[in-house]
């Protein structure tokens, strides 16, 4: 089955039960570790064969080892992408850019312009996410991009086309990031405007206290620019 309404989407398996015994608790189980010295290494590159990796741990229990943020969390629905630690600590990436995200370079078109063949298309990034069914009263972190977490124990899963890990034990952030927001050094003239293109990501008139984060960086990062696009405004519905 679909995991979400989204055509390509990967399947989860599900099962119809009509009867079931409870047998009592089984064995502990032992999570699939991912990163870290000796644990499974996601592909960096190929995006068919990161598909293949995670898909292979579907609704498997995992451990993320040392997981750093390549993302900031949602502001909306608190998910955040991450990659997990290396053999050497490190976050195990490639593309990896100044401002601690991944970078996606593109490949060559192949079969057409349906598939291709090379590039970097960061498989290994995973989306950390918590389901309140399955981690009650848990707090999702949020962090900002190079933020390091404690290692992280969860089931694999897909949501809206990209896989996910969902938190079955409480993890932590060990370290916060150091990023700084920019600040623009563009200005306009009697010859040239300045025009700035903002996601305001689903903004509703009651989010009060994002509307003013919103309207100071506007006024202050980006120094007030001549035109400003606007993206996600939502009416008062």
């Amino acid at each position: 089955k679909s995991s979400t309404a989204y055509l390509d989407s990967p399947t989860l398996t599900e099962m119809s039960v009509t009867s079931f015994t409870d047998l009592g608790v089984g064995p502990t189980i032992a999570p699939v570790q991912i990163g870290g010295a000796g644990g499974l290494l996601p592909p960096t590159a190929d995006v068919q064969a990161g598909a293949a990796f995670w898909e292979s741990l579907e609704s498997m229990v995992v451990t993320l080892k040392a997981p750093t943020a390549v993302s900031p969390t949602d502001a909306t629905y608190l998910e955040t992408y991450v990659a997990v630690a290396g053999p050497d600590g490190a976050p195990y990436a490639t593309g990896m850019n100044a401002r601690g995200g991944l970078t996606v370079t593109g490949g060559a078109a192949d079969y057409g312009n349906t598939d291709v063949v090379g590039g970097d298309f960061n498989p290994e990034a995973v989306q950390l996410d918590v389901d309140a069914g399955i981690l009650p009263g848990f707090t999702k972190p949020t962090v900002d991009t190079g933020a390091q977490f404690s290692d992280v124990t969860g089931i694999v899963s897909y949501a809206y086309g990209v896989e996910q890990v969902l938190a079955t034990q409480a993890y932590t952030v060990t370290k916060a990031s150091t990023l700084q927001k920019e600040t623009t050094t563009l200005a306009g003239d009697l010859g040239h405007l300045t025009v700035a293109s903002y996601n305001v990501e689903n903004l509703a008139p009651t989010d009060t206290a994002r509307i003013a984060a919103h309207a100071s960086e506007i006024l202050n990062n980006l120094a007030a620019p001549d035109v400003v696009a606007l993206q996600e405004i939502q009416d008062n519905d």
